[in-house]
């Protein structure tokens, strides 16, 4: 959808859903990566990813939501594909997050069980 003259906005979800948050945040990425020349920014939101275009580039194309949607399009099956080592930190830290809490309400603070979850988080 345009955003004005000189942005589109692609949504591919209107709930919070973290897969799909995780699948955008790799595609604003990957996009980035190109250095598109005409593309000012990549914003990735909650279920989309905004793309700021500059009108006044030599290399603005007649098309610009069509060219757009075609980079999109070609990043896509990649940002599927990818398995990045952050996105398998950022599980893992929420992982022990949610254990460390579980914990704490069931051990109390400085039992055996939330320190070893502390060293292992320390890591």
């Amino acid at each position: 959808m345009p955003l004005g003259d000189s942005a589109a906005y692609i949504e591919f979800s209107t709930t919070l859903d973290l897969e799909v948050n995780s699948v955008v945040q790799r595609l604003a990425l990957l996009i980035l990566k190109q250095k598109v020349p005409w593309i000012r920014d990549v914003v990735p939101a909650l279920g989309g990813v905004a793309l700021h275009f500059d009108p006044d580039h030599e290399g603005f194309p007649a098309e610009p939501l069509e060219a757009a949607l075609e980079i999109v399009n070609g990043s896509l099956k990649e940002s599927l594909e990818m398995k990045d080592d952050a996105g398998r930190e950022v599980e893992r830290r929420r992982e022990l997050d949610v254990r460390r809490r579980v914990a704490e309400r069931h051990d109390g603070e400085g039992s055996r069980f939330s320190h070893a979850l502390s060293t292992e988080s320390g890591r």
